[in-house]
């Protein structure tokens, strides 16, 4: 069974506090963690780093060529980067999507009624409407505009570049290794 996020924060806590613990070495790559529990980890990492131990993150391939901007963000938190020769890195910034039933609904004759106190409250959209409205669309890349923000600021600080070259390398992703070395976003 997987350690839980509480398990692996505890973990490196008390480690954190043992002499006899000089480092930590991370697989880290896959796409299963949300950004919060990531950003959750980054911290812990960071607190363990201060107190002068190092920390190696490794990965096989950040996304396979596809989305790994979250696993990369939180092995940023990691004093070195490694990735697998034939590994790839998907730094390929954020999408969201949402599904909406209203056309199931209606065909299945249920018509969900609620009271909407102001146009971005917008929970209920899935089940009322068929497509985002424009305030929900507005809404939503608001959000991936804040968290993107967060990530490649967080990117760029800990990798020691401008945002401007995380934003070019989110723009030529996914990377293979050599230039992923290249751009300085692994070691």
């Amino acid at each position: 069974t997987r350690p839980s996020l509480r398990d692996i924060v505890d973990a490196l806590e008390a480690a954190e506090a043992d002499p006899r613990v000089k480092g930590v070495l991370a697989r880290v790559g896959s796409d299963d963690i949300g950004f919060a529990k990531a950003q959750q980890l980054r911290d812990t990492i960071a607190a363990f780093r201060a107190k002068g131990k190092f920390a190696i993150a490794f990965s096989d391939s950040f996304g396979e060529f596809g989305a790994g901007t979250r696993p990369y963000y939180l092995a940023t938190a990691f004093d070195q980067i490694w990735l697998q020769p034939m590994g790839s890195l998907g730094l390929t910034g954020l999408y969201a999507e949402a599904t909406f039933f209203k056309g199931t609904l209606d065909k299945l004759g249920i018509a969900p009624k609620f009271d909407h106190k102001g146009q971005f409250k917008t929970a209920a959209n899935v089940l009322t409407e068929t497509q985002m409205t424009p305030p929900q669309r507005e809404e939503v890349e608001d959000l991936l505009k804040s968290i993107s923000g967060q990530v490649v600021n967080g990117i760029a600080q800990a990798r020691k570049l401008s945002p401007d070259a995380v934003n070019a390398a989110i723009d030529k992703a996914p990377l293979l290794p050599n230039e992923a070395l290249q751009a300085k976003l692994i070691d």
